[in-house]
């Protein structure tokens, strides 16, 4: 159906009238505020900001300090009475902390006067707004969701089509408090299992915050942490009831919202703070410009909320113009989400610009209502409500133990958000979607790698999370178990690689946080001594970090690095002769796409192949032309689906096996039909597993052997059930703990 849901909440113009009914009227102290025509000579900025504007609040101001000596030794409580005292009015609500100062009804006369008072910054009036879901909202009943919500079907995979799943790890956003102000949560919704709790009501109706007569505070809460729609399925979410039951709000219940917010925060938090990027008439009841300094407000106390600590998150409007010139402003720490369809454009309504921060999924996307079970709903407080669920799922995880919110923010979008997949993103607009899966499966390299040496004990290499490299080897050549991890003097570490030299001396490639390759070898194979760091330069051209490395060697017997840049360029290099300590300067593959993943693999032949898995998940391969050169032939696709992340090893018939991990963690598998052939089986499911990073090597009795590291960095181990078999071991876990 497209036909809209029929809403059951009284008129906007109705409700306006009870609103200023709840206003006291202030004593008449001269007639209304002029208004200065088009042809009239401009008048002098008023002593009261907003004053005259037409979605100004009759008697109602709001009030902002100075951060004086007197207000610092006596609060603000106290101040605010002192010059209610001496100017007149009544105080309403008094914020320490998402403002310095408070909420008064005066005459237009006192708020004039207490403007000029030297311990007040300004005045300024009251100012009707609408918050998300008031206008342009579209909600029609949910039909069938089979296997699942596209737009959380979309959120765990970074490129199209989609798999019909929907992955999220156990945490799911234990712990962590969603605080939602908007126009209250329907917290008996069956969805919410419980986890949707009455916060605040600062809307005077007699309604509490645990109710929601208009519908938008439902449907987000039911994004952000419904057991059925929503992304952080164990997070707690709270009603932080600021709007009625038109989604009608004013800048001063808004101010006390965030104010009650910062008053009760107990553990790691996120705030969803969803308005329209404009005013209501207090007349007429229609949208109407705010005035120029009300942004300001706005801006102060998402601020506010986030240096104390709180992700913020909003939504970039809905009416296809610059998010930078919402009159809502553009807070520099708030997360704004616009929002895309199913087909990864941005929506025809979505705002757009320098000022939106990331996309996410917001059209006809499935939640909880509180009037029919569950509806469709679209635009951009849709994708905030995606954004805001997957802050809570990341601080819900023990590696986000203590994270700033800067830390999420950075998490959410520059290491795991999707690049360019939003077509007609708008100008200035950042091209990043949002994703929710493993983090480090695009352009941070793997934390795991796999070697092969003379003695026939495969050794483990990896990466923990304060930097250091450890190593460790089987205790018996082919067998399950391992030696003790032994650690690396130096840190500093993001990935790294391993390969060995002919004569059996391990080889290691490691990669730092900024992108810097570094090279060294094992002074005798099989030993715990080995030569120094060697740093090798960038690529050339762009000079853009490194994001992944690999190793492999032909019949030259010259180790060969290779390598992708946070571009998804490609580069490769050798050893100048076998296990020298000086290599050849890099040499750009041409690619059709942008690696984001690669591995690279000896055919039985002697011929490196290279794999990589693109921006779109696409896998692509090249292979040397002879054993013993350089010369490869071009990059090929083959067919597949979402690769992530990508390994590979050759088994003991001489055939290669491929193994990728889709953008869900899931392992998968591959194989030539031959050794050296160019023909491949269809992709298969290894065992269930969760995985970020993969590894793979073929152990001393001929069996590919798969390390993978899981979310929490976790280190798993599995193997073929025979040199032969297209059947892998259940994976067992490995003690250690690696990076994700």
């Amino acid at each position: 159906m497209t036909s809209t849901y029929p809403h059951r909440r009284p008129a906007v113009g109705a409700l306006l009238v009870a609103l200023l009914l709840v206003v006291p009227a202030p004593p008449a102290a001269g007639g209304p505020p002029t208004r200065v025509g088009p042809a009239a000579e401009p008048a002098p900025a008023p002593a009261v900001r907003g004053a005259g504007a037409p979605s100004a609040i009759p008697g109602s101001y709001i009030v902002r300090l100075r951060d004086t000596a007197s207000r610092r030794s006596a609060g603000v409580a106290t101040r605010a009475r002192a010059l209610s005292d001496a100017h007149g009015g009544t105080v309403r609500h008094v914020w320490e902390r998402a403002l310095l100062g408070y909420a008064a009804h005066m005459t237009e006369e006192q708020a004039t006067n207490l403007a000029a008072d030297p311990e007040v910054a300004h005045v300024a009036q009251d100012q009707l707004r609408m918050a998300s879901g008031a206008m342009g909202e579209t909600v029609t009943p949910a039909g069938s969701q089979s296997p699942q919500s596209w737009g959380l079907d979309r959120i765990d995979q970074h490129a199209l089509p989609l798999d019909g799943r929907y992955f999220y790890d156990d945490s799911a956003g234990e712990g962590v408090e969603v605080f939602v102000v908007q126009t209250g949560i329907q917290v008996s919704h069956p969805d919410f299992g419980g986890r949707a709790v009455g916060g605040a009501n600062f809307v005077p109706d007699g309604r509490s915050s645990a109710t929601d007569c208009h519908g938008a505070g439902t449907r987000q809460a039911g994004l952000v942490g419904g057991t059925e729609h929503g992304v952080a399925k164990k997070v707690t979410m709270v009603s932080v009831r600021v709007a009625d039951c038109a989604a009608i709000t004013t800048t001063t219940r808004v101010t006390s919202g965030v104010e009650w917010v910062l008053d009760n925060i107990s553990g790691p938090s996120v705030m969803l703070f969803a308005l329209e990027p404009f005013c209501v008439d207090t007349s007429t009841g229609q949208p109407a410009p705010c005035p120029p300094d009300d942004a300001a407000t706005y801006v102060a106390v998402q601020e506010s909320a986030f240096a104390a600590g709180l992700v913020v998150v909003g939504s970039a409007g809905n009416i296809s113009t610059d998010t930078c010139g919402n009159d809502s402003g553009a807070a520099p720490h708030t997360i704004y989400v616009g929002a895309t369809d199913r087909n990864d454009a941005r929506t025809a309504t979505s705002n757009f610009g320098a000022c939106v921060t990331m996309f996410a999924p917001g059209e006809a996307v499935p939640t909880a209502d509180p009037f029919s079970g569950s509806v469709l709903v679209s635009h951009t407080y849709a994708a905030a409500g995606y954004v805001t669920g997957t802050a809570a799922l990341f601080l819900g995880r023990p590696e986000f133990d203590g994270a700033t919110p800067t830390e999420v923010r950075a998490e959410l979008v520059t290491r795991r958000s999707t690049p360019n997949a939003v077509t007609n993103a708008g100008a200035g607009s950042p091209n990043l979607l949002l994703f929710t899966g493993p983090p480090g499966i695009f352009t941070t390299g793997s934390s795991v790698g796999l070697s092969a040496p003379g003695d026939g004990r495969l050794e483990l290499y990896g990466v923990n999370r304060t930097g250091h490299l450890y190593y460790r080897r089987q205790t018996t050549a082919g067998g399950t178990s391992w030696s003790a991890w032994t650690a690396a003097a130096a840190r500093g570490w993001l990935s790294v690689g391993a390969e060995p030299n002919h004569d059996g001396r391990g080889g290691l490639v490691g990669l730092t946080p900024g992108g810097d390759v570094w090279a060294r070898a094992q002074a005798v194979a099989g030993s715990d001594t080995w030569f120094g760091w060697t740093r090798l330069t960038r690529p050339p051209g762009s000079g853009a970090p490194i994001g992944r490395v690999a190793m492999a060697h032909n019949r030259s017997n010259r180790l060969q690095i290779f390598a992708t840049n946070h571009l998804g360029q490609a580069f490769y290099r050798s050893q100048t002769s076998p296990g020298a300590k000086t290599w050849t300067d890099w040499t750009t593959f041409t690619v059709p796409a942008k690696l984001r993943s690669l591995t690279a693999m000896a055919n039985a032949d002697g011929r490196i192949e290279v794999f990589g898995a693109d921006d779109a998940g696409r896998v692509w391969r090249a292979a040397q032309t002879s054993a013993t050169d350089n010369n490869w032939s071009a990059f090929t696709r083959l067919d597949g689906f979402g690769v992530a992340a990508i390994a590979a090893a050759r088994t003991g018939a001489g055939a290669i096996e491929v193994v990728g991990l889709d953008t869900g963690g899931g392992a998968w598998r591959r194989r030539q039909t031959s050794a050296g052939a160019g023909t491949w089986s269809e992709w298969a499911p290894l065992p269930a597993g969760t995985l970020a990073q993969i590894a793979a090597e073929s152990d001393a009795g001929g069996r590919v052997r798969l390390v993978g590291v899981d979310n929490l960095g976790r280190i798993w181990q599995s193997r073929q059930d025979s040199p032969a078999a297209t059947t892998y071991s259940a994976w067992s876990q490995i003690d250690g703990v690696l990076r994700p």
